[in-house]
């Protein structure tokens, strides 16, 4: 089902002032919605079944977003640059979610009162530890792979991440969990504490649950969940954050930051992709991602694990922080750490790159709108703004792709 939807000749109730501007951002979203439409098969064969309410909503609060960076000063192509990309991310995800069964109004009107009473009184208190067997602190690290790379990206694996990891003193044991195959072992010979574990299943959440297994048979006091593509600058920054899991019986999640430069790297920067949201009023957030976080161990005895009907690597690491908060724990946010992410974005594919991940991501959302719908609602009600790292700002580093679909759309 393909084709152009007239934007223009619908009535729309969208909350603005500025006509002119609001047109702007209606053209915006027309034409992203025909390139992506024409030029992605993935896309083109659910585009069409988001319900014009939801384009609705899309244009008004482009336009909240347009207003802010216009008071923030920047330039008319870095807010177009930002909107082009913005709307590519948002009908990326909504088609990903269609693709599964999803329906729309994601955000339903149940009545959630007892989530209410429970997440209010659960991130309202903490619950320190005592550490005074410090020294003996424990910590398995798990990593979900296939390491499916060429030559080059695991050399890159072992300098930037399993190398530095190694030189902790509190990791017991590195696990490398994924169906991969034997040569790729090779390369990270000599590294201590390494074990491979082979697998026939693929998901993450399968993975991970294995890692749980192996971390709790260690006697391991917090285990860490990373991922391949994690660059790590300073080991210190781990130590912090495995302590500081381990002292406030928590789940603590360091900000995640893109290992290079492009436009699309500082997008995620700026939107804070894997950085969570924190709760209004409170310090806590309400969710942490797997990209990096370390968890304490006694989150699995209490029965928290990885839901495996997640089939991707997308919304398990939510549903995980969600039972995590309902059972009584926190996740802490831990904004002076700053973790290395390669999202392996090129000049040439990175755009492709970027509407897929999105894709997965609505997938993710189809996944829990079934299994927590109510996280919608928390995210809606009881939380602000995106964790980021830092501002836009001018880089020579735009991709191939992006540059060519502003110049499509005549803008």
């Amino acid at each position: 089902m393909t084709g152009k939807i007239d934007f223009l000749s619908t009535d729309r109730k969208v909350d603005t002032k500025g006509k002119k501007s609001v047109e702007y951002i209606k053209k915006i979203v027309e034409n992203v919605f025909t390139y992506l439409d024409n030029n992605y098969n993935f896309i083109s064969n659910y585009i069409n079944y988001i319900p014009i309410n939801e384009l609705d909503w899309l244009i008004g609060y482009c336009y909240k977003e347009y207003e802010m960076l216009k008071r923030e000063k920047y330039s008319k192509k870095m807010i177009l640059l930002y909107l082009v990309t913005k709307i590519t991310s948002i009908i990326s995800l909504w088609t990903g979610y269609i693709s599964e069964g999803g329906k729309f109004p994601i955000l339903d009107s149940h009545n959630y009162k007892n989530i209410d009473s429970l997440f209010l009184s659960l991130v309202s208190t903490t619950n320190e530890k005592n550490c005074n067997n410090l020294d003996n602190l424990k910590c398995t690290v798990v990593i979900p792979t296939m390491l499916n790379y060429d030559y080059k990206d695991l050399l890159n694996i072992k300098k930037y991440l399993i190398t530095p990891l190694s030189k902790l003193d509190y990791i017991n044991k590195i696990i490398f969990i994924g169906n991969f195959k034997k040569d790729s072992y090779e390369i990270f010979d000599n590294i201590k504490n390494l074990e491979f574990i082979k697998i026939d299943k693929n998901p993450p959440a399968y993975a991970r649950n294995v890692g749980i297994k192996e971390s709790t048979y260690l006697n391991s006091d917090v285990t860490l969940f990373i991922d391949d593509d994690v660059v790590i600058n300073d080991i210190n920054n781990l130590k912090a954050l495995i302590y500081k899991s381990y002292l406030y019986n928590s789940i603590s999640s360091p900000l995640i930051k893109s290992f290079n430069s492009s436009w699309l790297d500082m997008y995620h920067d700026f939107d804070g992709t894997l950085n969570g949201v924190y709760f209004k009023n409170n310090n806590c957030l309400l969710y942490s991602t797997t990209c990096c976080m370390a968890v304490c161990n006694k989150l699995f005895y209490d029965g928290i694990k990885f839901d495996t009907n997640y089939r991707t690597a997308a919304g398990e690491d939510i549903d995980f922080s969600l039972e995590a908060i309902k059972k009584g724990y926190r996740i802490i946010p831990v904004d002076s750490i700053h973790i290395y992410h390669n999202y392996k974005y090129t000049l040439d594919t990175g755009l492709e790159m970027f509407i897929k991940r999105f894709f997965r991501y609505g997938i993710g959302n189809y996944q829990l709108k079934n299994t927590k719908p109510y996280y919608f609602y928390l995210l809606d009600k009881y939380c602000k703004v995106r964790r980021t790292i830092k501002k836009l700002k001018k880089t020579d580093s735009y991709q191939k792709e992006i540059l060519k679909l502003v110049k499509y759309l005549e803008l």
